[in-house]
């Protein structure tokens, strides 16, 4: 399997420390709410644009 560096990825994890050692850019807390999940999504796109 062939990892891309350059594809945004939504990561799911009880934790923010493992998603940070693979260099997330946002962490969203549970519960998840539909703006946050959004901000989250689009911040991040902006920002690898």
């Amino acid at each position: 399997m062939i990892r891309r560096t350059d594809a945004p990825t939504v990561y799911g994890s009880s934790s923010p420390f493992p998603a940070q050692a693979l260099g997330v850019g946002a962490y969203v807390k549970k519960p998840y709410v539909i703006e946050k999940l959004g901000l989250a999504v689009r911040n991040e796109l902006e920002r690898s644009a």
